[in-house]
């Protein structure tokens, strides 16, 4: 990793002025198309589809402070349509033997595993030159982004007309980042935003009474864990690996047999889900780090997140400072904290799934 981010160094150096340039400048012209969403609603064009939706924003917006304790500002009280279907393009990229991404470092985010584009043909051209120099790359588009509380971040036409269970998520995860974020630790960052997410559709469906969605919604988040189980299985299978000393060549070829593995386990998956396609997409790739990478960034120490939420009670506030707590440590510490969490929770699945005993 020493010579890979060296290497990074040497690919990012001149361009580094440029690509702050495209930042401040695809981020400019986006806040430029935002109009208050109270204009933007007495607008007699407006589609009814578009208009449901935007009314529905101004409810989850409201119960995302109230019910959550998130900030409340101006962020998602405008919309803007940029007429794309994603608002950046992210570039995810790690070395042919390592399932441990590159990092990018700035000003105000610090270090993440990931290099943002308001232009796909610039992330392309990133991912492309990273590629060249042997790097196993991704590149994702994202239907949201946050500036952290430093603006005020609009609704967007990416992910407006998402079904009510990914609007709310969208919305939470992205005030979550303005509650806690902490500098170079992405996994850290995305994972409790996604676990604040996660708690905020739970809540907002038993809001609205509707139960039946919210099952729908557990499915399907069952579905997701046990996906991500299975690429997580995957990864420290590679990780393994390429800890072993071997010539490149047999290194390479268990790596090709790594993958097909997770091509036949993921049929079995498909058989337990009923046939279920919702993640062909993505196994239809060419799969490689860089994808398996992107899934842990966000989801791995999710399971913390949700035991330190129940350990208290589902105060939100004491949650966040707990949190926080945690965000402090060094960065051991704070891994090894997370671990300890997450291992409580599957201790906890794991007795869950035990038979009663006879007479108990």
């Amino acid at each position: 990793m020493m010579m890979a981010g060296a290497l990074l160094a040497g690919l990012s150096g001149c361009s580094t002025l440029g690509y702050y340039g495209q930042a401040l400048s695809g981020h400019l012209e986006l806040v430029s198309r935002a109009q208050p969403l109270d204009a933007v609603l007495q607008r007699k064009d407006l589609d009814p589809e578009t208009r449901e939706r935007l009314e529905q924003a101004v409810e989850i917006r409201h119960f995302a402070s109230d019910a959550l304790a998130l900030p409340k500002n101006g962020s998602y009280t405008q919309y803007a349509d940029i007429g794309r279907p994603y608002a950046v393009w992210n570039v995810v990229a790690t070395p042919e033997f390592s399932v441990i991404p590159l990092r990018w470092c700035y000003f105000v985010a610090g270090c993440v595993s990931y290099r943002g584009y308001f232009d796909l043909d610039e992330a392309r051209a990133n991912a492309s030159e990273l590629r060249e120099h042997g790097f196993d790359v991704m590149v994702s588009g994202s239907q949201a982004y946050s500036t952290l509380g430093w603006f005020d971040d609009p609704l967007l036409n990416t992910f407006i007309n998402q079904p009510g269970a990914q609007l709310v998520n969208i919305i939470v995860h992205e005030l979550a980042h303005q509650r806690l974020y902490i500098k170079d630790d992405s996994a850290f960052n995305e994972a409790f935003a996604t676990a604040v997410a996660r708690e905020g559709v739970r809540r907002w469906f038993e809001r609205q009474g509707v139960p039946d969605a919210y099952l729908a919604y557990v499915e399907a988040q069952e579905r997701r864990s046990d996906f991500h189980q299975l690429l997580i299985g995957t990864r420290k299978a590679l990780q393994q690996l390429y800890r072993r000393n071997v010539p490149e060549a047999v290194m390479r070829s268990d790596k090709e047999a790594a993958f097909a593995d997770l091509h036949e386990q993921y049929a079995g998956f498909k058989q337990r889900w009923d046939g279920y396609e919702g993640f062909d997409a993505f196994m239809q790739r060419k799969l490689d780090n860089a994808q398996l990478a992107m899934f842990a960034t966000y989801r791995e120490h999710v399971p913390a997140f949700e035991v330190l939420i129940a350990r208290h009670d589902g105060d939100m506030e004491a949650f966040y400072q707990a949190a926080a707590r945690i965000g402090k440590l060094p960065r051991e510490h704070r891994q090894a904290m997370l671990v300890a969490l997450a291992e409580e929770s599957a201790g906890a699945r794991i007795e869950a799934s035990l038979p009663i005993p006879p007479g108990s």
